[in-house]
């Protein structure tokens, strides 16, 4: 799957896929670290594979928040939580978490390119 995902290029809006909150500009307080993993998100009826970007967790709130950012190849819905499983064993991760994402914006010819918040 790695091969297959689109080139790094600029992040461009998706029409109806943007956070309702028009502050949120894809910054997190806490450092970012890559962490490429493998996931099945699930989304109604069906099942959007895509692979983690980064990971930041911010440890100066309680309980600790950990921002997630994902690349896809078709949009995913904003606002709703949504069943994501890894594909292998992770250290981050459970098998199965929950991620209500904030923004999904078109990331290259196509990819989409979303972040989130995991539960």
């Amino acid at each position: 799957m790695l091969d297959t995902l689109p080139q790094l290029l600029p992040e461009s809006p998706v029409a109806g896929f943007h956070s309702s909150d028009a502050t949120f500009d894809n910054r997190r307080s806490a450092e970012r670290v890559p962490y490429p993993a493998e996931l099945e998100i699930h989304v109604g009826h069906r099942t959007v594979e895509g692979i983690v970007r980064d990971i930041s967790i911010d440890r100066s709130i309680r309980p600790h928040r950990m921002g997630i950012a994902v690349l896809h190849h078709s949009p995913l819905p904003v606002g709703s939580p949504v069943l994501c499983l890894t594909r292998r064993p992770c250290q981050h991760f459970p098998e199965q978490f929950e991620v209500t994402f904030k923004w999904c914006r078109r990331f290259g010819d196509d990819g989409y390119v979303s972040g989130g918040l995991v539960k």
